[in-house]
């Protein structure tokens, strides 16, 4: 059986009804999922994705969690070999290498975070989001500036090179012979070389004359093309824009009504609550105003956390709630016993269970 095939078994089972009814009405919803053990949460999940249309963020209690958690929904859409920019679903990291280090971003997580609001920017009907506390505690850029500072570049268009030019170095992007990292870009005669931090390739786009002809990713190694494309969008690194413009918590960016899914509630809304105190208390030494500027604008409260879900349907794995639920879902799963390369106990529990009326699948 193929993934797809488990997929669509679990759409016939009779708890994704009932999920899916709540999600799909009026107004938000709050479930809880009893009764789900191990990788049985993103089978459950997965078959959700692929019939409910929207916005879906999974918020796990930590970053391996989240690992595994993306793991499982990228094997079971069968998108490990995908480029970043074909994936359904994306992982949402922090910024930063080490907590509230402002001068030590991360290159390839700033571009995945840059991304990921891409995403959800778009008109794409699907946008699954895999993150953890951390990550979410961070507050981002608004959509009203993140729309400025987006440069949506289509093959035929007719465009001035110069112009987008002019643009690129105003939105922060540096001029270099090659493109190596993100932020860079080259010009080369009718070429444009561009590093997105909307995409994990840089992007090269051919003009003849004022009309774009071709765009296409390339290796910056090798300088070998990749895949084709008849639009982009070229982001410049949003969060630095935070400093000046106006921010937005993650939830609050996400469209109304978008599915939330959750682990343990509660320990989500405290550790994001400590990722703001750790920030006030890591800059104890600054002047009040820096004081308010980092722990307000850069981090969200653990209460505001919550409040920002109100907007949302959330969907609760676990045996009960921080909060009060619409409706609670059981599911009767149990953790797979440990055959310790034991084949002749695999096959008595395989033949067990299908006296049992349970059918075995592998």
């Amino acid at each position: 059986m193929n993934p797809s095939d488990i997929i669509s078994y679990y759409i016939k089972q009779e708890g994704f009804d009932k999920i899916a009814l709540a999600i799909s009405g009026q107004g938000a919803h709050h479930l809880v999922l009893e009764g789900t053990i191990g990788s049985s949460k993103a089978i459950i999940a997965a078959a959700v994705l692929s019939e409910i249309k929207g916005s879906h963020v999974f918020i796990l209690n930590d970053k391996e969690s989240a690992a595994y958690f993306l793991n499982d929904l990228e094997n079971l859409f069968e998108e490990k070999s995908l480029e970043f920019a074909r994936k359904k679903v994306l992982f949402y990291p922090t910024t930063y290498k080490r907590p509230h280090d402002l001068a030590g971003s991360d290159k390839s997580n700033t571009l995945a975070r840059t991304e990921v609001l891409n995403r959800i920017l778009s008109q794409s009907k699907r946008k699954f989001v895999v993150t953890y506390p951390e990550a979410i505690a961070e507050k981002i850029i608004t959509r009203k500036y993140l729309s400025k500072y987006n440069l949506k570049l289509n093959v035929g268009d007719q465009v001035d090179l110069d112009g987008v030019v002019d643009l690129l170095y105003e939105n922060g992007f540096e001029l270099h012979d090659f493109v190596v990292q993100p932020g860079h870009f080259a010009v080369r005669g009718g070429i444009v070389d561009v590093f997105s931090y909307s995409n994990d390739y840089p992007y090269r786009i051919e003009f003849f004359g004022d009309e774009i002809e071709s765009i296409r990713t390339f290796d910056p190694v090798s300088q070998l093309s990749r895949e084709s494309y008849s639009r982009i969008s070229v982001l410049p690194d949003v969060h630095d824009q935070i400093k000046e413009d106006k921010e937005d918590s993650f939830l609050s960016f996400i469209p109304e009504l978008s599915v939330v899914w959750t682990e343990d509630l509660s320990l989500i809304k405290d550790k994001v609550q400590n990722e703001f105190d750790k920030a006030r208390e890591a800059r104890k030494d600054l002047d009040i105003d820096d004081l308010e500027f980092i722990s307000r604008r850069r981090y969200v409260t653990g209460i505001q956390f919550l409040k920002d879900l109100e907007k949302h349907h959330l969907i609760e794995f676990g045996k009960k709630s921080a909060t009060r639920p619409d409706q609670t879902i059981i599911f009767d799963h149990v953790p797979q016993p440990s055959f310790n390369k034991n084949f002749e106990l695999l096959i008595q529990d395989l033949d067990k269970n299908t006296g049992n009326g349970i059918r075995n699948i592998i």
